[in-house]
């Protein structure tokens, strides 16, 4: 402001600067708006936050519960696929006619000889 001489004499006199209220009112204003516009992004970011934690709970959910979904069930010594075995006689697989462990044949490996092998 020193290089105009006329808004240079105005702001030294203080007498006639500070009694107009427009320079207190648009450094007012300006402050407003930019705190206001500063407080609506950082709320903003707020919320996109607390969303992104929420998907991300979401996220470690689903996959929980596919590791209990999809882990292999059983004893150790059993089969792997307990369900997968035919009827020598020779009806439908997965249902043995008289349920006697003679009978059936097992397919599928134990689960310590599944897991030796990976």
């Amino acid at each position: 402001l020193g290089l105009v001489e006329e808004a240079d004499n105005v702001i030294r006199d203080e007498d006639r600067f500070l009694d107009n209220p427009y320079p207190y009112q648009l450094f007012a204003y300006l402050v407003g708006f930019v705190l206001i516009f500063r407080t609506n992004f950082s709320y903003l970011r707020y919320w996109e936050a607390l969303d992104a934690v929420q998907r991300m709970a979401a996220k470690w959910l689903d996959g929980a519960c596919m590791a209990v979904a999809f882990d292999a069930k059983g004893d150790v010594n059993e089969t792997f696929l307990e369900s997968s075995y035919c009827n020598v006689e020779g009806s439908t697989p997965g249902t043995p006619s008289s349920g006697a462990r003679a009978e059936t044949e097992y397919r599928g490996k134990s689960h310590a000889k599944f897991f030796e092998e990976i």
